[in-house]
């Protein structure tokens, strides 16, 4: 991403967490498979499902809910960027960050190793 990085670590077998770090500091987003959070977060940005509402006067499509922590990702389209924005469990957006086609392209590179653990 532009500002931020998420990442991506093992807790216990097949139990992976995602972070968020950004502006100075740690956010734990929540924990799920791998599946939900590799494949099913890439193949989103890949191709953005129907709309699920609209944030800064952009229309938005989810791209991932966690199990714990209850954090969700949802993206618009700019330009060929995807515009990120993390929410926490009360719908709050914590976070917003840029992904281009090459971040994005980076994304399912390492994201491709990780599933192949």
């Amino acid at each position: 991403m532009t500002d931020g990085e998420l990442r991506l670590s093992m807790r216990h077998h097949r139990w992976w967490e995602l972070t968020l770090v950004a502006a100075h500091r740690n956010t734990v987003l929540g924990c799920d498979f791998l599946g939900p959070i590799a494949e099913g977060m890439l193949a989103r940005l890949s191709t953005p499902g129907a709309p699920a509402g609209e944030r800064d006067g952009r229309t938005v499509h989810w791209v991932l809910s966690l199990w714990e922590q209850h954090h969700s990702v949802y993206c618009a389209i700019d330009r060929g960027d995807r515009l990120l924005y993390f929410q926490d469990g009360r719908g709050e957006v914590i976070w917003r960050d840029r992904l281009s086609p090459a971040h994005l392209y980076r994304w399912v590179a390492v994201l491709g190793t990780a599933r192949a653990r």
